[in-house]
């Protein structure tokens, strides 16, 4: 609503940018905006410059997105015929150039070798040829921009006095050169009164493609700031409540009341959110680890009791470490760097809880080697953070309670760890139900198809 009010009061020409990491919603963000600017009354057009980036001339995409889009606000295509029209006497001076660049590469990728001996004498030509047609192309470049600029007029008249808005999306995934030229496009042929530009992009991700083209000395985010007159960075997305939210949109939470499992549902949801909200994670890259959660979980037929534990345990190792997570799944990863990749993150206060106890506890099952671990007596064995919390348990608590935590939580650790008749603690239990769960999460399992026409049935 903010940037709505920001643009109605624009008359142009303005580029606004959307910056945001990757994976971070810009997309999303802006096709809801879009989508609300139409609602409002402003003529938008939405362009996807990574879906056109195999173009010569980024003026071309551009032009052609353009006239297609504005077909949807006028029954006679009169703006659309004008804006072809107008390209049309255009892009003859751009093409030389163009085809110029395009042997260039072609010759420095070694594509066709062959060229080399003629590009020299072609470039020259070309120079020759373009130095000589510069007033007729200066010309029509004036003449294009005036005819542009009173198109774009009349649509914001028609509309209300609201500005044309040319939304781009996708901007820093294009390859470094088309991105550079269609900035330039935009705003040496297209800008024009009644006209704003809305980029969606990866500012620093854009800026490397910029020095991948001028060298890394080159001021790339100074050059940037010739282009955009007002930027805008996309908030920090709660990821507690987004995680809260594909609970519920992938059906997790359906999984406790239609099976056998007596876990607390609450329980799981406060570990993914803890775990997911402390790492450097994209939201796209949770919503994908969620929404494989929400498949594995949901191929679980009604009447089988399965230890979700490990199936969490090992979705979150594949999202936050994925050479671990491989380790991990073949036991051969050290407990204690599995522990760490998890939990380190987490303050010692929020770790310290009879949950994560529980998963420390099954991490370390897991990654054990092929001892039978139920002849486990609490004698030193092999396991540096086993030995480690054995070491805590037999100290004395200082006064601080930090370390009074620190103590109950090895102890929690170690006491289900040791207990002989806890299922997850059988060696071939733990690793039956490592396996079954791997091969769900990687959709290999022979069984996921069966359970799912079983429930279908």
């Amino acid at each position: 609503e903010v940037l709505t009010h920001l643009l109605g009061s624009i008359e142009g020409p303005c580029v606004l940018t959307i910056d945001g990491a990757w994976g971070s919603g810009k997309t999303t963000f802006l096709n809801m905006w879009t989508r609300y600017l139409d609602k409002q009354g402003f003529p938008v057009v939405q362009f996807n410059a990574w879906e056109t980036d195999y173009s010569a001339t980024p003026f071309i995409s551009l032009a052609s997105e353009l006239a297609k889009g504005l077909k949807q606000w006028e029954a006679d295509d009169t703006w659309a015929t004008k804006l072809r029209d107008a390209s049309k006497r255009i892009v003859p001076s751009l093409m030389p150039l163009a085809g110029t660049a395009a042997l260039a590469t072609a010759t420095a990728t070694g594509l066709d070798p062959t060229a080399i001996t003629l590009l020299p004498q072609l470039i020259a030509s070309l120079g020759r040829q373009q130095f000589d047609n510069f007033p007729e192309v200066q010309q029509s470049v004036e003449e294009f921009k005036v005819s542009f600029g009173e198109m774009a007029a009349e649509i914001s008249k028609a509309h209300g006095d609201r500005p044309l808005i040319v939304a781009i999306d996708e901007l820093d995934r294009c390859r470094p050169t088309f991105a550079i030229e269609l900035l330039e496009t935009a705003k040496h042929l297209f800008m024009a009164d009644h006209v704003v530009f809305v980029l969606a992009m990866n500012r620093q991700e854009l800026c490397h493609s910029i020095k991948a083209v001028y060298g890394n000395g080159f001021d790339a985010d100074g050059y940037l700031r010739r282009f955009v007159d007002v930027d805008f960075r996309l908030p920090e997305v709660d990821k507690v409540r987004f995680v809260d939210n594909l609970i519920r949109r992938t059906q997790i939470d359906t999984y406790f009341q239609r099976t056998q499992d007596t876990q607390d549902k609450s329980t799981y949801a406060e570990i993914l959110q803890c775990v997911f909200a402390t790492h450097h994670l994209s939201i796209r890259t949770i919503a994908q680890a969620m929404h494989r959660l929400g498949l594995v979980l949901a191929s679980v037929p009604d009447n089988r009791r399965t230890l979700i534990g490990t199936s969490v345990l090992a979705l979150l190792l594949r999202t936050i470490d994925e050479r671990l997570y491989d380790q991990f799944t073949r036991h051969k990863a050290d407990a204690e760097e599995c522990v760490e990749a998890l939990f380190g993150s987490l303050a010692e206060g929020e770790r310290y809880t009879p949950l994560f106890a529980w998963l420390e506890a099954l991490t370390i099952a897991i990654s054990a080697d092929s001892t039978d671990l139920s002849s486990y007596t609490g004698s030193p064995v092999d396991m540096s953070l086993v030995g480690r919390y054995l070491a805590l348990r037999e100290a004395q608590p200082d006064a601080d309670r930090m370390s009074v935590l620190r103590i109950r939580h090895a102890e929690n650790v170690l006491l289900h760890f040791e207990r002989r008749s806890a299922s997850f603690l059988r060696p071939d239990e733990v690793r039956d139900e490592l396996r079954s769960a791997v091969r769900r999460i990687e959709l290999l399992s022979p069984e996921f198809l069966a359970d799912q026409q079983r429930a279908e049935q």
